[in-house]
């Protein structure tokens, strides 16, 4: 048996690196949920601007320079060693640093926005979950329909050759 370099080396380093830039931009998509909440709360309702595009981009920093820093770190390392599914896995992350971006704010409908956001981005997961187990279970059909014609054939020529 010959192993093949990039199987196992896509396993072993770009599976870890994957886990870690999804982390990251899990951070930042949560810095962008929570900026869209602040904008909701003060009445902006061109709810992302150029500012909040880049304010989502220094959500991680400041998350990492803040009494936070501890906390992100065990969730990195909690999120490279579950065996969850990315995107369930990814969902706290997101909706924690949106939440950070809230606690500092005297913000109510802002935390409103929140809520309904999270709610929203929980469905999409669901619905996208749903949506794969409906793929995969129609391609097994079709293999499992393929494999029983299979069969068929094969038993139908041994009838013939006896």
């Amino acid at each position: 048996m010959n192993l093949d370099p990039v199987d196992v080396f896509g396993e072993t380093i770009g599976e870890p690196l994957k886990r870690v830039a999804l982390y990251f931009l899990g951070i930042v998509a949560g810095g962008w949920m929570g900026q869209i909440a602040l904008n909701i709360d003060h009445g902006r309702w061109k709810v992302f601007g150029w500012y909040d595009f880049t304010d989502g981009f220094m959500t991680p920093l400041l998350l990492l320079f803040s009494s936070a820093a501890p906390l992100v770190v065990f969730g990195l390392l909690y999120f490279l060693i579950t065996p969850w599914r990315l995107d369930w896995s990814l969902l706290p992350v997101v909706v924690g640093s949106a939440a950070f971006s809230l606690v500092d704010q005297d913000a109510f409908i802002g935390w409103i926005a929140w809520a309904v956001l999270s709610i929203g981005l929980c469905g999409t997961i669901w619905i996208r979950g749903t949506y794969q187990k409906a793929r995969w279970a129609q391609e097994l059909a079709e293999l499992s329909a393929h494999n029983s014609m299979q069969a068929a054939i094969r038993e139908k020529e041994r009838e013939e050759s006896l």
